[in-house]
């Protein structure tokens, strides 16, 4: 059996991969859906479910099977967990916003908002 440190290493690492892995694919799968529009939805939408993903992961993990607390508190320990970074995601999305105005502001792109329909 793993030791406790040995079981937070292995919730930690399996809870990031998994979720990053499902970050990337919904983001992607919502930009193909909103065709490159509503940022906010993307970033909200793939962070709060691979969010939700990571805090099941880590804490049964860490929780359950490396400290064997009761499942009830586990249970209620993702919950409070999962509120927080809900929180944190929706206010997030203005930062999100301003990060790429910055980068498209520092690469001279043209602002997609501002496009010009050729085809009139």
């Amino acid at each position: 059996m793993f030791t406790l440190p040995g079981m937070l290493i292995l919730g930690s690492m399996t809870a990031y991969l998994a979720a990053q892995l499902l970050d990337v694919k919904l983001f992607h799968f919502w930009k193909r859906v909103t065709r490159g529009r509503h940022l906010w939805l993307r970033n909200n939408a793939s962070t709060m479910t691979s969010q939700l993903v990571d805090t099941i992961i880590v804490n049964s993990i860490f929780l359950g099977l490396g400290l064997g607390l009761a499942w009830e508190v586990v249970v209620k320990i993702i919950v409070a967990s999962y509120l927080a970074k809900l929180l944190i995601a929706l206010a997030d999305t203005p930062f999100v916003y301003l990060g790429v105005w910055l980068v498209r502001r520092a690469a001279r792109l043209p602002d997609p908002a501002a496009r010009v329909d050729l085809l009139v």
